[in-house]
Order: structure tokens, then sequence, then C-alpha cells
């Protein structure tokens, strides 16, 4: 008796969704491995972190030779010679001070290496959280929508079926009613 067809879901959604991930993945592959593969191989390089340390180290011990060359040509412009002790102190303290000046750059050098590593982790994760949370707020909103009207229109499928058995039923029973009249 009843007709009509079966009720189909729309799952343009759902396809839709399978397809911006698959270009999500795909702009990914493009756009931000690279970017990862580059900041992942400075975090894994513990050598290149040691020459960056070492680098430090060299430009805090050229720096400090040019203060002192300096400090000394300022003696020397006011004819200020010092004696054999003064002398003798003078490049003790150099020394001790430029020691000091390489430990302090290398342990700085070290941190500043460490907090790039850390930030560099950090931005690794919020480039995946952020590739993938782009698209994922609206395809979860229209899916809801959609679900939405997937199950409103399954509902009124429904009733309308509901409707027409019902007046088919009423229409056997009055027949059937007449003829036993």
């Amino acid at each position: 008796m009843g007709g009509g067809g079966g009720y189909k879901p729309d799952n343009t959604a759902q396809l839709m969704r399978s397809e911006i991930a698959r270009d999500q993945y795909e702009q990914y592959k493009k756009f931000y491995r690279p970017i990862e593969d580059e900041a992942f191989s400075y975090i894994n390089d513990q050598k290149k972190q040691r020459a960056d340390v070492e680098e430090a180290a060299q430009y805090s011990d050229t720096a400090f030779d040019s203060v002192q060359g300096a400090k000394q040509r300022n003696l020397d412009r006011y004819g200020i010679s010092p004696s054999a002790e003064a002398q003798k102190n003078f490049t003790a303290d150099t020394a001790r001070d430029k020691t000091l000046a390489g430990i302090d750059t290398k342990n700085r050098a070290r941190e500043a290496v460490g907090q790039r590593v850390d930030s560099l982790n950090e931005n690794m994760i919020n480039i995946g959280k952020g590739v993938q949370s782009g698209a994922d707020k609206t395809m979860n909103s229209w899916i809801q929508l959609q679900n939405t009207n997937n199950q409103t229109e399954a509902q009124n499928k429904a009733a309308s079926t509901a409707n027409r058995n019902m007046m088919i039923g009423t229409a056997a029973s009055i027949a059937a009613a007449a003829m036993m009249a």
C-alpha cells in the first residue's frame, strides 16, 4: 500500500569536510612542512646549537679585545705608562675579566638557544593547531546545521508517511463500513 521512497540523508557536509581535510594536508605539506623541517633540524641539531654558543663567545672575545685595546690606546694617548707591576696586574685583570665575560656570554647564549628551541617547539604545536582549527570551526557549525536539517527532514517525511497511512487506514475503514452496511 504505502509507496514513497526511503529517506536518504544529505551527506554533503561530510564529503566537503573530507575534501577540506585533504586540501589542508596538501597545504600543510607545501607550506608548513618545510618550515617544520627547518625548525626541527635546528631543535635536534646539538652540534649547531653548540656552534651558536661558541660563535657568541667569539664575538664576546672580539668585543672584549676591542674595548681593552681602546683602553690601552687612551692610556698611551695621555702618555700614561703603567709600571711593570701595574702592567702585570692590568694584564691579569684583563685576562680574568675576559674569561668571566666569555663564561657569561656562553651561559647567556646557552639560555638563548634553549629559549629558541622551546619557542620553536611551541610554534610547531601552534602551527599544527592553527592549520586544523581554521576550517574545523566553520565545518563543525555547518555539519551541525546539516544534521539538524537532516533530522527535521526525516521527521517531516515520517510524519507525512504516518499521515498518509492514517488517511489510507481511515479511508479503508470507511470503505469497509460502507460495504457492511
